[in-house]
């Protein structure tokens, strides 16, 4: 089925470069699944990556061009703005995998938008047709009154 995809996108007329990117980001968001979560020693209140997932959060930081620290920082911690001064607020294990999840639910949208937009660009779409498409994701059937 890969190589269907990966012929199909091309007969769209994505380029190959464009196709590596993607899936270098999918690959990503499926690394990403695998991070997991632990309370911090000093700081039951507080999580730190599972150094047993630290291959899948170097992978994912890789993959994404991302600084592996900053990268677990961001995903252990929320900053917010209080009378003009940033404050690092760490995150409980449950809020560390609701974020890590929101994340990959966030940059996945954005990818598949861009894929729409990519392939609607390749067959010429016309917004003034009436035409409806239906998708099957991984979230099920939508369907949608305009495509993209």
């Amino acid at each position: 089925q890969f190589q269907r995809t990966e012929r199909a996108m091309e007969i769209v007329g994505i380029p190959l470069a464009d196709r590596l990117e993607l899936f270098r980001v999918l690959g990503a968001l499926l690394h990403m699944g695998d991070l997991q979560f632990l309370p911090r020693t000093d700081n039951e209140d507080a999580s730190r990556v599972d150094p047993a997932t630290d291959s899948s959060l170097n992978l994912v930081a890789n993959l994404l061009g991302l600084d592996v620290d900053r990268f677990q920082d961001s995903l252990c911690n929320r900053r917010i703005a209080v009378a003009g001064q940033q404050l690092t607020v760490p995150l409980k294990v449950d809020q560390a995998l609701d974020s890590r999840d929101a994340l990959t639910r966030a940059v996945y949208g954005k990818l598949f938008l861009w894929l729409v937009q990519r392939i609607n660009e390749s067959i010429g779409f016309d917004p003034r047709v009436n035409l409806m498409v239906g998708v099957l994701d991984i979230f099920g059937c939508e369907n949608f009154a305009v495509n993209g």
